[in-house]
């Protein structure tokens, strides 16, 4: 699956996610020159917890750029999650794991 076949199983899997009444709420980003550099593809807020997830080519072979590792920073300082995924599962679980937490911190898929 290329990281274009991974979004949109991404999108079928959060809008099934918010029709069992999860308490989710997430927009996808569109980069333009009128949005921040470094914005992950989706940003919403799940369980009362802001979050950033940024899917990357299932190959593993891509990494964040700068400016993105830069808005983890940034979005993990003010208390939301950032998700850096590769797979439906690694979203599923993440998504779960915040569905289900309150902490504070960053909730990273694939780590290594």
């Amino acid at each position: 699956m290329n990281e274009h076949g991974l979004k949109r199983a991404v999108d079928r899997t959060l809008a099934a996610l918010r029709k069992t009444g999860a308490r989710l709420f997430y927009f996808k980003t569109v980069g333009g020159i009128y949005q921040h550099i470094g914005m992950p593809d989706y940003v919403g807020c799940a369980n009362g917890r802001f979050f950033g997830l940024e899917l990357k080519h299932p190959d593993g072979n891509t990494q964040l750029t700068p400016m993105q590792t830069r808005v983890r920073h940034y979005i993990t300082y003010a208390g939301g999650a950032y998700i850096e995924a590769r797979s439906v599962d690694e979203v599923s679980h993440s998504m779960a794991e915040l569905l289900g937490s309150s902490g504070s911190g960053e909730v990273r898929a694939n780590v290594t």
